[in-house]
């Protein structure tokens, strides 16, 4: 039997046998509570969003999931949201939101039913929206629920500038798009075409060689920028050479990249092994700090590389790792 409820705070115990948990205590003779609670809250990127969301949304949207241990509750799932909603408390003690947490309760469980609840919300996981389905949703949001770019960032993260172009794509691709092409031919994995054209850098260049939106509609229509979209990044320096330029227009930017110049690599990073590469992105990830990831969102051109950088690989992983 599985029940929802508010649980007092005070009530309820981190697992220190969850996987998340046991490694940062292993160097730890003595562990308690509240060292429990210092190591979940590791102030990075990823924690300061998700307790950025929860204040804003006055609580969690997504239950923690506990065991019934006799008087007392054991987390299973949601050991991080319950570190926040203790730090709340412990600062906000009169503050009545953050002295009940919303749980999913189960009573009586085996080894196996704890493990499977683990296994599904962390190496499973949810499908993850398509990017054209969140900007949708962003879209009806600030359009029909006239919730301002502000709220919708404390919501989901990134920055107002992001949100904005997400929706001004999102409308672009479903009315003028939409349009443009025959019925039944409309693909929503084109959206980072969109999404990318609504970037200062390159809507700039677009009517700086006079063209216009409906233009760049209709290169999408023509295929201007198959087989990969990350083409699209490079099209102010396509349009600005003369040559490339018209090569673009009539062959498409796969022919026309070849006219432009393109960032030098450093000669360690091309002799570099892929993996060398991969493991090295991997643990700069790891231990990226709260302002580089500041300095990231903030920097146009590192967003659009790492997102190209993303789409590559997931390319090349797909089609000639895995067949």
């Amino acid at each position: 039997m599985v029940a929802l409820t508010l649980l007092d705070i005070t009530l309820v115990d981190y697992d220190s046998a969850n996987p998340r948990i046991s490694p940062l205590l292993e160097n730890f003779d003595n562990v308690d509570h509240s060292l429990i609670g210092d190591a979940l809250q590791p102030g990075d990127a990823p924690y300061l969003e998700l307790k950025q969301a929860i204040r804003s949304n006055k609580g969690l949207i997504n239950p923690i999931i506990v065991e019934k241990n006799g008087e007392r509750f054991t987390t299973i799932e949601g050991n991080t949201r319950l570190a926040i909603y203790k730090k709340f408390c412990e600062d906000e003690p009169n503050n009545e939101i953050w002295q009940a947490i919303p749980a999913m309760v189960h009573d009586n469980l085996s080894d196996e039913e704890v493990h499977a609840i683990r296994l599904q919300a962390h190496l499973v996981g949810v499908r993850n929206w398509t990017p054209f389905a969140k900007a949708k949703y962003l879209y009806e949001l600030y359009t029909q629920e006239q919730i301002p770019p502000g709220e919708l960032v404390d919501f989901c993260g990134g920055n107002k500038h992001t949100v904005m172009r997400n929706i001004a794509a999102y409308q672009q691709m479903n009315t003028e798009y939409r349009n443009a092409i025959p019925e039944g031919q409309f693909d929503d994995h084109k959206f980072s075409l969109f999404f990318n054209a609504q970037k200062p850098k390159i809507s700039a260049a677009i009517s700086g060689a006079g063209f216009t939106k409906k233009d760049f509609i209709q290169w999408v229509v023509d295929g201007k920028f198959e087989p990969r979209q990350e083409y699209v990044r490079d099209l102010p320096a396509m349009l600005e050479n003369p040559r490339a330029r018209e090569v673009f227009l009539t062959e498409g930017a796969k022919k026309a990249i070849s006219f432009i110049d393109r960032p030098e690599l450093v000669k360690e990073l091309l002799e570099a092994t892929l993996e060398e590469l991969c493991y090295a992105v991997q643990e700069k990830i790891r231990i990226i700090q709260y302002e580089d990831m500041k300095r990231l969102r903030e920097d146009e051109d590192a967003i659009q590389c790492i997102e190209d950088t993303c789409f590559s690989m997931q390319n090349f992983f797909d089609n000639e790792l895995v067949k």
